[in-house]
This record gives structure tokens, sequence and C-alpha cells, in this order.
């Protein structure tokens, strides 16, 4: 805030009026000044009126915000495949070994 101070020389007042046809510095200027004076809660708050109108900004501008904020806006598909179904394997016959032989001897 100190340096939007030093390019108006210190003539800014802060008031509750917010004038339009301003440059820009002058509402950098009001943001700092409102957010020096909120806490945590009341910056949450405050945060979440503003950003009522974000929808409308261009995606150019709601770009910057988002790395601003660190908002990841890429999506990753990850595929997860999950077996819903499996096949028995096929059992040997009971009785069955590899060193007795198959014969009937009755």
């Amino acid at each position: 805030m100190d340096l939007v101070n030093d390019l108006f020389d210190g003539h800014i007042d802060y008031d509750d009026d917010i004038e339009t046809g301003k440059p820009k510095e002058y509402y950098i200027g009001k943001a700092e000044y409102i957010l020096s004076n909120l806490n945590k809660d009341n910056y949450h708050e405050f945060l979440k009126v503003i950003c009522r109108d974000f929808k409308n900004l261009d995606e150019e501008q709601q770009k910057i915000i988002k790395d601003i904020m660190g908002i990841k806006t890429e999506t990753k598909v990850i595929e997860k495949e999950k077996i819903v179904y499996r096949e028995k394997k096929q059992q040997k016959p009971r009785g069955y070994s590899a060193n007795r032989h198959h014969c009937d001897d009755y």
C-alpha cells in the first residue's frame, strides 16, 4: 500500500465512496486499504461477496485471478479399471495325482 501511496504522493483519501473513471492504482489502493482492515473471518466473507461477479469477467481476467489464487484449470483424467467378474479356474478332479495312473481295475 505504501507503493500506491508513493505513486500519488500520499494524496489518496480512503473513504466509503469508490469513484469511477480513476486509474487502476486508485482501485488497487482502495483494495489494499480494505484488505488491511479485515481479519481472516471478515476476509472470507468479503471475498465471497466480491467473487459473485467472477463469472462475468472475460476468460483472460479469470485466468489471471485463478493463477494468483493457485487454482489449476487443467483436469486430469485417471482411468481405474475394476474387475467385476472373474472366470473361475478349472479345478483338477479330486483324487487326481500326477503319480497315479488312470485306469479302472473294476
